[in-house]
């Protein structure tokens, strides 16, 4: 009777160890992930303050390009810019998020998704210009939307497949802002690129892939 309580607690007892050894190797895993993660998203924040913070530094029309990476550990993520007393921007991966502040107030407020953007000082005010689409990849058939910000004037558009200009338009903004929906015919790597046609150094450009 002793010899069979004494297998069973010893049978317990392993169970217990290899569900606690998972466990500990699960929230490991897990915690190492959010490491990198939130250190990513502090590079990317770092990036965008370090890039406002120089056009504010460079004075009246200064102006340059920042090509953020397109994923924070192959996660999409949304990136807010706050004007106010405490200008902030805010990096969003849906697991987590990363702020840091900005030196102005006088800096466009916009939301938008990873692309190369554009900073420039003019005026004294910081336009940061910006090109987003819901998705990196597409299915074929689909719509893609493209939102536009920050623009002054009309803005030139072309989307190019594989190297060839397939589309080539002049749209009116708004408040700063254009849409443009166009439809997927066919698989390749598609390169968005928008530039503002009376203030050339507002512009963006954004990859998508259509699978």
């Amino acid at each position: 009777m002793k010899s069979q309580m004494s297998i069973e607690f010893l049978i317990g007892v392993t169970i217990i160890l290899i569900i606690y050894v998972a466990t500990i190797g699960v929230f490991s895993n897990y915690t190492q992930t959010n490491v990198v993660e939130s250190e990513m998203g502090k590079q990317v924040c770092y990036t965008l303050s370090t890039g406002v913070s120089s056009a504010v530094i460079g004075g009246d029309n200064i102006a340059l390009n920042i090509t953020l990476p397109e994923k924070i550990s192959n996660k999409n993520y949304h990136v807010y810019v706050v004007p106010g007393n405490e200008s902030t921007i805010t990096i969003d991966w849906g697991d987590g998020i990363s702020s840091c502040t900005l030196t102005t107030q006088n800096v466009t407020k916009l939301n938008f998704t990873p692309c190369k953007l554009s900073i420039n000082n003019l005026n004294g005010t910081v336009y940061i210009s910006t090109l987003s689409t819901e998705n990196e990849t597409y299915p074929i058939g689909n719509d893609v939307l493209i939102v536009g910000k920050y623009f002054l004037t009309n803005v030139s558009l072309s989307i190019s497949k594989n190297n060839s200009i397939i589309i080539n338009e002049t749209l009116p903004t708004s408040n700063g802002e254009f849409n443009y929906t166009f439809h997927t015919t066919s698989t390749g790597t598609y390169l968005i690129k928008a530039y503002d046609e009376n203030y050339k150094t507002l512009n963006s450009e954004k990859t998508i892939y259509v699978i």
